[in-house]
């Protein structure tokens, strides 16, 4: 996995997710607007956002991470480590959609297993007949 540069929103993506076939983008989102609890939420995006995404012929996923307002709450640097206590959900962008807003189901967690699915999702673009 690579980052873009800091403020370098040149394709409207965080970061990108490399496979040996070809990489998944990211745009990661972080907020303690919303609470990890409830079934989703609605994160508003930019029309250039949208049009950036449309233009990708990999997979763009958003990516929102929930944090509580005060950092001494869910962040904590320790000797043997840094640990958070927060919860990352994702969606997957489909092209050609006109939205202002996304809606992130929290069924969508952000796990080891998230890797995988967006790795099949990225496969399912090279099989004949796939419309993924």
């Amino acid at each position: 996995m690579t980052e873009t540069e800091p403020d370098s929103d040149v394709l409207a993506v965080d970061c990108n997710v490399y496979f040996k076939e070809a990489d998944v983008r990211l745009q990661v989102k972080c907020t303690s607007q919303w609470t990890i609890g409830g079934r989703s939420l609605r994160y508003p995006v930019e029309e250039g956002w949208v049009q950036k995404w449309d233009e990708c012929v990999v997979p763009v996923y958003f990516v929102v991470v929930i944090v509580p307002p005060d950092p001494d709450v869910w962040l904590r640097h320790d000797q043997d480590g840094t640990f958070h206590s927060t919860a990352a959900f994702w969606v997957r962008l489909l092209p050609g959609t006109v939205i202002t807003s996304l809606a992130v189901p929290k069924n969508q967690r952000l796990t080891k297993d998230s890797i995988g699915i967006w790795h099949n999702d990225l496969l399912a673009l090279f099989r004949p007949g796939s419309e993924s």
